[in-house]
Formats: structure tokens, sequence, C-alpha cells
């Protein structure tokens, strides 16, 4: 049974009251006294010392994010939270009080270490340049969607020694700003370039110059690693980089991945997505010994002829071993089997757009032990049968479990996986478009999983809006903690349900389909 609604943590009582009695424990007036109004009118909390300055830090850094969250950023708010001990600072974007707040924050501490503004484009570039020279201590900034700029770079670079995680995604820098950085912020790990005006060379520049990034996020990673592969003028040494995302890889970047092995030797992700995946370029990643996290996604034009068995399997047998994540797209054929073998260490596992899920020798076989996340992204006609779901769900560690269009799952098979595995770690499930399960299934996630906390259903055909209701009042009896989230059929996709509710009897059909592009079927093995 999952757990019940107990009463709240004295953590959380204590930031309640808090939050509630704020203006009272703060300036000794109550919020909705009469004179609370002309008290901040007036100017008067100005001239009231904050209690909160008595804090200790880490105390003082939790309950200034809880306060702005919940009460906002009015002046007498900022008066009161913003005092120099604090090492923390998440600023809701709200734009009236913004200029207060950095104010407050250049006045008064001296020991920020973290800083963060996302998704506000009111603010002057140069108000958010003007702050960096006072914030000299900071570890990590993050200003993702505002206008942070070139000048701001700048300061940065010239202000901020000790920076190790920057994030300046979809704001105004470019490569002026990127040049700035040229032998400054030397212990910079973990940097985010995306959806900025910024050219691949001086993204080379700026990761030769800094070699102890260990993530580097930028849109156009494939030109990138493509100039560095080609620069013959330049003497490579190893770079610290452990993760790297490609688009659009095609024939050429064969070439390009076999030069970088030698510079590039301590990955430990890389993502291939809407990439053309011969077999010589996935060949090349069996040479990265750290390599830990793969994400192989199929172009279009390689889709439905890129040999799962001849390109990804070889490779799995030499670095398999090694893999906790695995996450394939697009591919027309999977070994569900054959992959569990492979990969014993797998905790996340995530398949999207399988048109096919090969039917082994022995479905039966346990497979997947350490698995804690499953994700299946299907299509209307991906074919995965209850076999290869029994030995997806085999996992007592799964914690996550997200299945859309996954046909094969019913009442009759869950109850069969139930007597072998009640998921003692599971907490959130998703059904997204699976529509031969009924209401019973969700009834048994709500007895069996021990800390179920979350249980998404959205557009699956046998939840109604009836069973919705029998649903929540059986949380609402038993006083479960659960989040039950439900969403209705569109009624677009209603003449559709006849279909995707038929049986595995018919999934003859489909077998007579599948082979004119390609795809081994093997007979159901019970």
């Amino acid at each position: 049974m999952p757990r019940r609604k107990g009463p709240a943590s004295l953590r959380a009582i204590t930031l309640k009251q808090i939050c509630d009695n704020f203006e009272l424990i703060c300036y000794g007036v109550p919020r909705r006294s009469p004179g609370f109004r002309q008290f901040i009118k007036h100017g008067k909390y100005l001239s009231v010392r904050s209690p909160l300055k008595q804090l200790p830090v880490h105390v003082l850094s939790e309950l200034v994010q809880v306060v702005l969250d919940q009460l906002g950023t009015s002046p007498h708010i900022l008066h009161a939270v913003i005092q120099p001990q604090l090492t923390s600072c998440r600023l809701p974007s709200v734009v009236s009080t913004l200029p207060l707040a950095i104010k407050l924050l250049v006045e008064r501490t001296q020991r920020l270490y973290s800083f963060e503004l996302t998704c506000c484009k009111s603010i002057s570039p140069l108000v958010l340049a003007a702050l960096v020279p006072y914030l000299q201590n900071l570890t990590f900034l993050n200003v993702e969607g505002t206008n942070f700029d070139d000048f701001g770079l700048e300061q940065l670079g010239t202000h901020v020694e000790g920076l190790l995680t920057l994030n300046v995604a979809r704001t105004r820098v470019t490569d002026v700003g990127v040049q700035s950085l040229e032998n400054k912020l030397p212990e910079l790990a973990f940097c985010i370039l995306l959806s900025n005006r910024i050219n691949p060379r001086e993204v080379v520049r700026f990761m030769v110059n800094h070699s102890f990034l260990l993530t580097l996020e930028y849109e156009n990673m494939r030109e990138v690693l493509s100039m560095l592969a080609h620069d013959e003028t330049r003497q490579m040494g190893q770079m610290n980089l452990r993760k790297i995302v490609l688009e659009n890889c095609r024939e050429d970047m064969d070439q390009v991945f076999r030069r970088c092995i030698s510079f590039l030797p301590l990955l430990e992700a890389v993502s291939l997505n809407n990439s053309d995946l011969s077999v010589s370029l996935l060949n090349n990643l069996s040479h990265f010994q750290h390599l830990e996290k793969l994400e192989l996604g199929n172009s279009m034009s390689t889709q439905y002829t890129a040999s799962f068995m001849e390109s990804v399997v070889p490779v799995l047998e030499i670095i398999g071993t090694q893999l906790t994540h695995l996450s394939l797209e697009n591919f027309k054929f999977f070994d569900v089997t054959n992959v569990g073998k492979l990969c014993p260490k797998l905790v996340n596992l995530k398949l999207s757009n399988i048109l096919s899920y090969c039917r082994t020798e022995n479905q039966r076989q346990k497979v997947f032990r350490n698995l804690e996340e499953l994700y299946i992204f299907n299509t209307r006609w991906g074919n995965i049968t209850e076999g290869m779901l029994r030995q997806l769900l085999n996992s007592t560690k799964l914690r996550i479990i997200n299945l859309q269009f996954v046909n094969s799952l019913t009442d009759k098979l869950f109850q069969a996986i139930l007597t072998l595995n009640h998921f003692p770690d599971l907490e959130f499930v998703t059904f997204e478009q699976c529509h031969r399960f009924s209401a019973d299934l969700l009834l048994s996630l709500l007895t069996v999983p021990p800390l179920l906390s979350s249980l998404h259903c959205w557009s699956c055909g046998n939840i109604n809006s009836g069973v919705r209701s029998e649903v929540e009042r059986f949380i609402e009896e038993r006083n479960l903690d659960i989040n039950f989230q439900w969403q209705d059929v569109p009624e677009e996709n209603i003449a559709n349900l006849d279909i995707l509710n038929e049986d595995d009897e018919n999934d003859d059909l489909q077998n007579l389909l599948l082979p004119l592009i390609g795809v081994n079927i093997l007979p159901n093995i019970d």
C-alpha cells in the first residue's frame, strides 16, 4: 500500500508559520492589521533591524528561497531577507522589484556563491553587468533567458576567478563575449552556450582555452568537433570533456570521431541525435573506455535501413558492461533480451519510436535486474509483446515507469507481473495512450507498491471520467499521499480506439506488413 497522508514535517510547519506571520516576525506588524499599509507606504520598515540577520547561513539560505517563492519580492520582504550572510539566491523574475533586489545584494552580500535569474528579458543588461563585480566569490551563475550580454561576460572574466558553472543560454552573448574570456575563468567546469549567436570557431578556442571543462552544451558541437579534428596547426592535448551532444551527424563524422578519440579519452556520455548511424560511425564508440551513457537517434534517412544487429549490438558487446544509461530512437528493430544480457548495469533505458521488438527465444529470461527508470515512447504500430514487457518490468529497483502506446499492457499481464515483482521502489508511473488496461490495473498500483507517489494517466481508452472518479475516491478514502492526474482521450482520436484495442491475435496483420521494410519477425513464444 502506498504511503498515507500524514502530518506535515516540523520543517514544513515551521516554514509555513514563518511565511504566514512574516511581517509580524520581522517588523512586529501583522499583515492584516489596520496600520500595515501605512507602515509599508511610509517606509517605516526601513528603520527596523531584521531578526533574520542572526540566523545561521544554511538556515537563512533555505528560508529566503521559500519566502521569495511564496510571498514574492515586495520591497519590505527583500529588506528583511537579503542579509550579509546569504550564500545563494534565486530571484523570481518580477520586473518591478528586480533593481531593488540587485541593489540590496550589492550593498549587503559579500559571500554569495550561487546566483540565479532566468527567463527575464525586461531587465537591462547594464544592470546585470553592474552586479557582477560585487559577486567575486561566485561559483555558480545561471542567467538563462535574460539580456545578459558580452559586457556582462567581460565583467565576469575580470572579477570572478573561481566560477565553476556558467549558464548563458538564450541570452545576448556573441563571439565578442566569448573572446573576452580567453585566459579567464580557469576553473570553469560546466558551461551552457545554447541558442546564442556564437560561431563554432570561437567555441573551439573557448574549449582549448578552458582545459578543465567537463560539460559544454552548444547546439553545433558537430561543427566544433570537425574543426578540432581537422586543425593541423594546433597540437591537441587531452581534454577533460565528459559529455558531448551531437546533432545531424552524417558520413563525414566517421573520420572526425576517429580523430577525436585521442583528445577526448574521458568521455562518459555521448548523444548522437537525428544522425545517420552507420556501422563505421558507431564502431568508434567502442574506443571510449569510460563511456557510461549512450544516446542514439536515427535520422529519417537511416531509420529503416540502419541495422540494429550490425551497428549497435557490436558496440554493446564491447562497452555494454559499462553502460548505465541507454537511449535508442527511430530504430526498426530492438532485441530486448540481447541488450539485457549485454548491458547488465543499465539503470536508465529509453526506447522511442521502435517499430518492432525482437521476439526472442526465451522471453522469460530475467534481464535488466538493475533498471531504475524505463521509458517506452511507442508509435501506434509499435510491436511489443507481453513477454518482452515482462522482461522490461522485471527489475525490483524500478522507480520510474513511463509507457506510451504499449497496447500489450493488460490487467491480466500486470497481475502476473505483480506476483513476481511488487515494485518496492516504484515512485512515478505514467501511462499515455495505452488502451487495453482498465481501472483494475490502476487500483493494483494503488494497493501494492509501497512508495508510489505519482500516477498519471493520459488519453487511455478505458480510463474515462467514471474511472477517474473511482480512483480519486479510492485515494481519498484511504488517505493516500499520491498525485493522481488524468486526461480523457481527445475526440479526434476516439475513432482509432477500436484499432488500438484489438488483442494480440491481430498482431498477425502487423507481422505481414513489417517484412516489407526488412524487419525479421519471429513467432510469439509464451
